[in-house]
């Protein structure tokens, strides 16, 4: 099961973070007009997916994060931080 914690944005989607095989994973999600739930994976936002509830999306985006940390994907784009010392 993962461990879910829960902060509201703007935009009145809701982000949470959630625990993939002892790594933290942002994600961003809201339910649909079809009351399906939509959401991405931080890290890549250009790859959404959707569950029937809420458990059902987590297990979708974790399929995704396996999925693009595991294999090499051409032309996939992902977001990330920069540290810069000076």
């Amino acid at each position: 099961m993962c461990n879910a914690e829960l902060v509201i944005k703007f935009n009145c989607s809701k982000k949470i973070k959630m625990i993939f095989y002892g790594n933290k994973v942002s994600i961003t999600y809201w339910n649909g007009a079809d009351n399906k739930y939509v959401g991405y994976l931080n890290e890549y936002p250009d790859h959404w997916t959707q569950g029937q509830d809420l458990p059902d999306l987590k297990e979708h985006l974790l399929d995704l994060y396996s999925l693009f940390t595991t294999q090499k994907i051409v032309g996939i784009r992902k977001v990330e931080e920069l540290i810069i010392s000076l």
